[in-house]
């Protein structure tokens, strides 16, 4: 797997080689940490990539892959950061965990904390800071469910009615994709049902991988934040998309709460039918 350069909220990523020198890169306190060299060198064994992490120019940590993705797609990562700094190892591990998912034959990460995205501390008081993140939980909760399972289970139905765990994460993403684009921003969408009449998007094709549908839902997670941000709670959605001028048009605040609360119906269903497919239980 070839690396790259990439960046988050608050640090970039800079692939770094078995070659390269460590005394020459800018450090900040405590790196590099006692496991910087091996970890390296591990994945330097494996032909996998290496990166630092800098903040501000300066290097407070370094992850990387710890082998080739498994059967499921599955790949395992490190992450050693410097103990002043431990606070961005969420940011770390999501970073890089966002961008491995978005390369070919990868459909999740393992190795570090399950949970990337915590529940919202009960200090939170403003709703829309309150929507936001709890939403951005519950997206998680979809994926962290989904982790492990092969392509077959993505595929087959525990179920009467016959939905597939992969077939709800391509209605999850066809559901964001009708209230924010083709709701809220009355972007103009030729197929907003997946393939079909309404409940199409419940049906993926045999010959779509997985990886493209879950590429597929991180895709509009972004943009629906991007749609999200900054915007008033009141804000009515605009007329021409899904909504029409002569109709009653949900604000912002009813489209945030109503994607909620079919993230937490349906994380609900996904926790059943991960149980009865191989017994993991849990948040």
């Amino acid at each position: 797997m070839n690396s790259a350069e990439f960046r988050t909220e608050h640090l970039e990523f800079r692939p770094f080689g078995p070659a390269e020198d460590v005394s020459a890169v800018p450090a900040a306190e405590g790196w590099p940490h006692g496991n910087t060299e091996s970890g390296r060198q591990l994945a330097a064994h494996h032909n996998q990539p290496f990166w630092l992490v800098l903040l501000d120019g300066r290097a407070i940590g370094d992850c990387g892959t710890l082998g080739p993705p498994d059967s499921s797609g599955t790949i395992e990562i490190g992450v050693g950061v410097s103990d002043s700094y431990q606070k961005y190892r969420p940011e770390i591990v999501r970073g890089l965990s966002n961008w491995l998912r978005a390369q070919p034959g990868i459909i999740d990460v393992a190795g570090e904390s399950e949970i990337t995205v915590p529940e919202p501390p009960v200090t939170v008081s403003q709703p829309a800071q309150l929507l936001s993140r709890y939403l951005d939980y519950y997206r998680e909760a979809i994926l962290r469910k989904l982790a492990g399972l092969t392509d077959e289970q993505l595929r087959t139905s525990t179920t009467p009615s016959g939905w597939t765990p992969l077939g709800l994460l391509n209605h999850l993403t066809m559901m964001e994709l009708r209230w924010f684009r083709w709701g809220f921003m009355a972007e103009q969408i030729a197929d907003p049902w997946g393939g079909g009449p309404p409940g199409s998007d419940w049906n993926v094709p045999t010959d779509r991988p997985a990886d493209v549908v879950f590429s597929a839902f991180r895709a509009q997670i972004e943009r629906s934040r991007e749609i999200v941000a900054g915007v008033p709670l009141d804000t009515i959605s605009a007329a021409g998309g899904r909504f029409s001028e002569s109709g009653d048009r949900p604000t912002m605040a009813w489209i945030l709460f109503h994607v909620l609360q079919e993230y937490a119906r349906h994380a609900g269903h996904l926790d059943i039918v991960r149980e009865t497919i191989d017994g993991t239980t849990g948040e």
